[in-house]
């Protein structure tokens, strides 16, 4: 059906560019004809006058005027010609341009992507299970691929005074999570999509469902792009037929495919764990070893900080915090504010001084922070290391810096 409609507003658009076309370049060719039409006049005179004087004097017998009079008629007349050709070059060709334009666009858009929401049922009924979620398929049922395709649903139970207005196309605010972003639907392709649960704002809205005097709805818009560089928005709005069936029933408004492109997203708040400022001392003592634990995002970080030491002959070694001997490794939990927010950790280390300052062992000091991204937890490590033959720190954290633990703690 949506296939259908597009075919029909490609036409349609084809013929009423066809017909605002020619007034378009009419009215922007009318001056250039006017001179044509006056300039081919000029000449025409200007070719009978000289053929005039020609023959006038070729009857007189000055054979020398006569000749450059003949020339000068030949040439106003092909003077003439070539306006003349140009005028209708300039008259027809456009028009012909145009239909091509036309017939071209009338090609794209019937061969164009056409991403529409095939099908939408309840894994229960409301009655067995008010919780229960919406299932949307979207099939692609143009001829060429929906590329960049993004989907943004919303889901409530609505009041009747609100499901009367969804019915004039009036929908109250209540966004789902998207589902994949960016992806791309072949032709002839269906993705499914599983609503996110809702949250009762009390168990008389629970109630009340179940007794159907609520009606579950879904509405929303897939955003994507077609082979041909449109952009184009597929609405949907449906509302559940009854409180005890699965199946879905679409909205008289609310359904429909238009071109545009999705609103401008705020990025959202991430933090952004960083460690910064090692530093060692050794004294004949100690050592005293800082780093800080920074946050340069724009959004609260809730840490969990591991870090402790580890020695080694070798300077190549890059060590993480499970190589810490047993029962060394200090553990603490943190939060850092955004925007510079840091952690100040200071180690003393008593253990094998003689052995680093005379450089027969490195000094390594190492660290792990986990943290929630966008509901991943994430690791960063840090490792640098102390001799006193090198007179320096030296990082060596930045080849295992940032490591996903492709976890999630929900």
């Amino acid at each position: 059906m949506e296939k259908g409609q597009g075919t029909e507003e490609a036409d349609a658009d084809a013929k009423t560019n066809e017909q605002k076309r020619p007034e378009n370049r009419n009215r922007r060719g009318k001056p250039y004809r006017m001179i044509g039409v006056l300039s081919v006049f000029f000449l025409g005179v200007l070719f009978f006058v000289a053929l005039a004087f020609a023959f006038h004097y070729g009857q007189a017998g000055k054979s020398t005027h006569a000749l450059w009079w003949g020339v000068a008629s030949a040439i106003c007349a092909i003077m003439g010609i070539g306006l003349y050709v140009q005028q209708n070059i300039i008259s027809v060709k456009p028009p012909e341009r145009d239909r091509v334009e036309m017939l071209e666009k009338t090609i794209q858009k019937s061969n164009r992507a056409v991403v529409v929401l095939r099908a939408a049922y309840m894994l229960s009924s409301v009655r067995k299970n008010p919780d229960s979620n919406a299932v949307l398929e979207f099939t692609n049922t143009g001829l060429t691929s929906a590329q960049n395709v993004r989907l943004r649903v919303n889901r409530k139970f609505l009041t009747h005074e609100e499901f009367d207005q969804a019915k004039k196309g009036i929908m109250p605010e209540a966004r789902d999570e998207p589902f994949q972003s960016g992806v791309t639907i072949g032709q002839g392709i269906t993705v499914k999509h599983e609503t996110v649960p809702g949250v009762w704002e009390d168990s008389s809205k629970r109630d009340a469902a179940i007794r159907g005097e609520l009606t579950f709805c879904v509405w929303g818009a897939v955003w994507y792009d077609d082979s041909y560089g449109g952009s184009w928005i597929s609405h949907f709005s449906m509302y559940n037929e009854s409180p005890d069936t699965i199946a879905f029933r679409a909205f008289a408004s609310g359904n429909y495919v238009e071109e545009g492109k999705p609103p401008a997203v705020a990025a959202i708040p991430r933090p952004n764990i960083q460690f910064q400022g090692a530093m060692g001392k050794v004294t004949s003592s100690e050592i005293n070893c800082a780093f800080f634990v920074r946050n340069e995002g724009d959004a609260e970080a809730s840490i969990d900080l591991s870090y402790g030491v580890v020695w080694d002959t070798q300077l190549s070694a890059k060590h993480i915090v499970s190589d810490c001997p047993a029962g060394t490794v200090t553990r603490e939990s943190h939060v850092i504010a955004p925007n510079g927010g840091e952690i100040p950790i200071s180690l003393r280390i008593f253990d094998r001084i003689q052995d680093v300052r005379a450089g027969r062992l490195y000094l390594f000091v190492v660290a792990k922070v986990d943290h929630l991204d966008l509901g991943r937890l994430r690791s960063k490590h840090l490792c640098f290391v102390y001799n006193d033959s090198i007179k320096s720190v030296i990082d060596c954290s930045a080849p295992q810096s940032d490591r996903d633990t492709q976890q999630n703690p929900n």
